[in-house]
């Protein structure tokens, strides 16, 4: 036999109260609305004997809240994505709020299914990272009067909330540290697109070489396995070279494998800088120095963004932020081994 579904009613009837009473004492309100402690106990011990469960997702709607948070990157198998999930879902859970994740593939395709799948839910905010070319569906989401933070992508043309990695200035640091080394033929490994940060971080390069009256050197990869077939000439043009700054962590990952395959250690020969720090720099010979995004960083300033609209503080479109967060150079031996330094 079907068991039946046990509601605030049931326990109203059983206890011999009326459902509002009930209602407040679930809620916690029993003391504010002067109900007897021996009431509420009395209440309790019911809905503890009876097995009841109250429907959260209802409740919510009720509230016209589902206390769920949209995260929406492009592969959330990139570290930087993975450690700024691991933050938001930890401080969101502080003030009641679960992060729902959904992967939107290469040049977000899965963008529109995402979405029909978050309004399905009632979803309360968004949090888009690392999102290519998305600027008109963004701009109809944002004029949808729902909160939404993004970052890793930014769009001069798109009033929004920013939070953003100092690209440029993180770059420009990374060059003028080897330049400080005694290095002058430094290469700037970078993709074909100018999206997610990348043009920045070319344009902090050129600031740093430029103002030393350095030549630039700037190395064009695709992002992805396949292009190691397009990459035999890859050695020649790094072959007068110093030093290389990679512009990505898939570039980087890109060239390692490269170089494992043809059994090349360009990190011993060269002085090696990586946007993006990952476990594996700190345990390659030698140990490879990284532009380091602070996933805490950004994420406590998402999270104060999310929680200011979320309670109603944005007045108007005036009230935008947009955040720009400063990475950290992670010094390791790939920058001292060519000079000693």
């Amino acid at each position: 036999m079907k068991k039946t579904k046990i509601s605030m009613k049931d326990i109203a009837q059983i206890v011999g109260v009326s459902t509002a009473t009930v209602s407040f004492v679930i809620n916690g309100k029993g003391p504010e609305k002067n109900i007897s402690k021996g009431m509420i106990n009395r209440v309790l011990s019911a809905v503890s004997r009876l097995g009841y469960q109250p429907n959260t997702l209802a409740k919510n709607l009720r509230q016209g809240r589902s206390h769920i948070i949209g995260f929406l990157v492009s592969d959330i198998s990139l570290p930087f994505f993975s450690q700024l999930a691991s933050f938001l879902e930890s401080r969101m859970a502080d003030h009641g709020y679960t992060i729902l994740m959904i992967s939107l593939g290469k040049e977000g395709r899965n963008f529109q299914n995402a979405l029909k799948i978050l309004k399905g839910r009632c979803v309360d905010g968004y949090v888009i990272a690392g999102i290519p070319s998305l600027k008109e569906q963004l701009q109809r989401l944002i004029s949808s009067n729902i909160p939404v933070v993004i970052c890793g992508q930014g769009f001069a043309d798109l009033k929004a909330n920013y939070v953003l990695t100092d690209d440029y200035n993180a770059v420009r640091h990374a060059t003028l540290h080897l330049i400080t080394q005694g290095l002058s033929k430094i290469g700037f490994v970078t993709s074909h697109s100018n999206q997610g940060g990348a043009s920045e971080r070319l344009d902090g390069y050129l600031k740093a070489v430029g103002d030393h009256n350095i030549i630039p050197v700037i190395i064009r990869l695709d992002e992805g396995i396949s292009s190691m077939v397009a990459t035999a000439n890859f050695y020649h043009a790094i072959d007068d070279l110093e030093a290389l700054i990679f512009a990505s962590y898939q570039l980087t990952e890109v060239v390692l494998k490269i170089a494992l395959r043809d059994k090349i250690n360009i990190f011993k020969t060269k002085g090696i800088i990586v946007f993006d720090d990952f476990d594996l720099l700190k345990y390659l010979s030698p140990p490879v120095t990284a532009i380091s995004q602070s996933a805490e960083n950004i994420g406590q300033s998402i999270v104060d963004i999310l929680l200011r609209e979320l309670t109603g503080l944005r007045a108007d479109e005036k009230t935008f932020c947009r955040v720009k967060v400063a990475a950290n150079l992670i010094k390791r031996e790939s920058t001292k081994m060519i000079t000693g330094k």
